[in-house]
């Protein structure tokens, strides 16, 4: 089998919405959207040999997702319990201590094999139960010239004290080429700090471009010389936000590979002179969150109906 276009490593879980369960976790979720939109996608993860496990295995598979690297544990799958505000915006509730999904082990994550991207970052990278192995493949992907893209996705039901998640959200963007987050994921990780200037200090230690989602206002793209790209979202009937992070991620770096920028060199080269790919990509990345958006729960949408909307839009 040749080499996945993407892989991606992290937390698989069941997003237990109203008491309805979705296949879920950042990872996941990015994994989804990619293979939907044509990608070859490595699921790099752990679930359980119980029903849950098996569910998340089913919808993986039914999106084509590759299996191989998807462990099945001794422990239970776990499980986030969601709840959704008036907005449609979820919090979330884990049970890692006792379940699967971030139990990594060395040997587990060693046997990795490396695809044209790595997606990595989410909970999984930053959190003490995970952060060593994680981090470790990360490392490796970089040593190796893979395109890295890092998602913090910190979750404020998990963060007693910010400051170590910091640092180790600071290893990840100094090896990483590419780093997306939400307004509210840097509103948990900086309070009261400009996204420029986040952006700017994330450049700083490595990374060649910050991606920061805003929601019903579109996505923003930022280099070391400040917004480098704006583009507004469209008007949606929306249901709930369950996945449109992820989808964004997921589309965006499809965009990337289909146009043949999934290395170090040619993704750098894109940023540096500000290529039109760069907003198609963007694009791309934003019209694949929204809808996601009219949907319940994490299910971005096929290449078919993303190219129908999309012409749809034009």
């Amino acid at each position: 089998m040749p080499p996945a276009d993407l892989t991606a490593v992290g937390e698989v879980l069941v997003d237990r919405v109203v008491a309805s369960d979705h296949p879920g976790g950042s990872p996941l979720n990015v994994s989804l959207a990619a293979s939907r939109l044509g990608l070859a996608v490595d699921l790099v993860g752990r679930v359980g040999a119980d029903a849950p496990g098996e569910m998340l295995r089913a919808k993986a598979a039914e999106s084509g997702i590759r299996l191989g690297s998807l462990v099945t544990a001794s422990q239970p799958t776990s499980v986030a319990v969601s709840t959704l505000d008036e907005h449609g915006r979820a919090h979330y509730e884990f049970d890692f201590d006792v379940s699967a999904a971030l139990a990594f082990t060395d040997a587990e994550l060693e046997a990795v094999p490396l695809g044209r991207v790595l997606q990595t970052g989410s909970i999984a990278a930053w959190h003490p139960l995970s952060s060593g192995p994680v981090m470790a493949l990360q490392r490796r992907a970089w040593d190796a010239g893979t395109l890295i893209s890092f998602d913090p996705n910190p979750r404020p039901s998990l963060i007693t004290d910010v400051e170590p998640v910091l640092d180790v959200i600071a290893a990840g963007v100094a090896q990483a080429h590419v780093v997306k987050a939400s307004d509210e994921d840097l509103g948990v990780l900086f309070p009261g700090v400009e996204p420029v200037e986040i952006a700017a200090s994330w450049c700083a230690l490595g990374a060649s471009l910050v991606l920061v989602t805003r929601g019903p206002e579109g996505a923003q793209a930022f280099t070391a010389d400040g917004l480098v790209a704006s583009v507004p979202a469209p008007r949606i009937e929306l249901v709930d936000t369950v996945g449109a992070g992820d989808a964004f991620t997921g589309g965006f770096l499809t965009a990337i590979c289909d146009a043949d920028l999934a290395t170090p060199l040619a993704f750098r080269a894109m940023v540096a002179e500000r290529s039109p790919a760069l907003v198609r990509a963007i694009e791309q990345a934003v019209l694949t969150s929204a809808i996601t958006c009219e949907r319940a729960g994490a299910n971005p949408p096929t290449r078919a109906e993303f190219d129908a909307r999309r012409l749809g839009s034009s």
